[in-house]
């Protein structure tokens, strides 16, 4: 039989924990190890999303993973410190993929050298934002135009 693991941290026992054990295990226990807590009340739903996704992107589950408040409950952004996951609070996942990173890459300069000069002021400012960001291997989708495929 198989039991999930749906325990709920704490701010005060995540602050106990950075005090007290390895950093390393830290970071296993509240961002890998543990069940998402936005999907706490409804883990069906948690796999029947992972799959869907996963097939889109062909991606094997175990390169999903879900961040931020939604993971663990809180938000450890520093702007946001502490405040819980909520109806309001948006989702962050991340997909593992070199093959999906390296094509969007070049679908990016494609982008840039073609049509970055029909896009507004903003969303230059947003795409800069990307390739900033891209230098230390991430995509973040958020940054870029609804003109651009991949979004």
């Amino acid at each position: 039989m198989f039991v999930l693991d749906k325990k709920i941290f704490d701010i005060s026992e995540m602050e106990k924990d950075l005090r007290t054990i390895p950093i390393n295990c830290v970071a296993n226990k509240y961002l890998f190890d543990s069940f998402p807590y936005c999907f706490k009340d409804n883990p069906d739903l948690y796999y029947f999303m992972r799959e869907e996704i996963c097939k889109f992107f062909n991606i094997h589950p175990k390169n999903f993973c879900i961040v931020g408040s939604g993971k663990i409950g809180f938000s450890l952004n520093p702007k946001k410190y502490g405040k819980e996951f909520d109806n309001y609070s948006d989702i962050d996942i991340v997909l593992i993929s070199d093959e999906l990173f390296h094509q969007l890459w070049l679908k990016l300069i494609y982008f840039k050298k073609n049509s970055m000069y029909k896009l507004s002021p903003i969303y230059k400012k947003r795409f800069n934002e990307l390739q900033n960001i891209l230098f230390y291997g991430v995509i973040r989708l958020d940054k870029l135009s609804n003109d651009f495929d991949f979004a």
